[in-house]
C-alpha cells in the first residue's frame, strides 16, 4: 500500500469515531518520508482552568484517546502499514506521531 493511499484509510477509520473535522493526517516529507503524524481534537470531558492541559485528568484523558486511536489502527490492520525503528536500546517503536489536543 502506498503511504498517501494508507494515510486517506487511517483518516477514514479515524474519522468514524472523531468525525472528519477532529482528524488531521499528514505523512512525513524527506528524510521522514513513510512517517504519519496524527493530530486529533477532542473536546474535554471535564473543567479544567489549567493552560495546556496539565491537570492529571487532562492528561488521563489524551491518553486514553491515544490508547483507543492505536487500537483502532491495530483491529483494521492499519497499524502494520506503519513502518518501524529500533533504537539504541533495541526496542521496538512504530514510525507514527500521534497528538491528542483537548479542546
Amino acid at each position: 500500500m502506498e503511504v498517501a493511499e494508507r494515510n486517506r484509510k487511517i483518516k477514514k477509520v479515524l474519522s468514524r469515531v472523531y468525525s472528519n473535522k477532529n482528524i488531521r493526517v499528514k505523512g512525513g516529507r524527506g528524510t521522514s518520508y513513510g512517517w504519519v503524524y496524527v493530530r486529533v481534537f477532542v473536546k474535554k470531558q471535564h473543567r479544567c482552568d489549567r493552560p495546556n492541559n496539565y491537570c492529571k485528568e487532562c492528561e488521563a484523558e489524551k491518553q486514553s484517546h491515544k490508547n483507543k486511536i492505536m487500537k483502532i489502527l491495530s483491529n483494521e490492520h492499519l497499524l502494520e502499514e506503519i513502518g518501524v525503528y529500533y533504537d539504541d536500546f533495541n526496542v521496538k517503536h512504530r514510525e507514527i506521531l500521534l497528538s491528542v489536543e483537548l479542546l
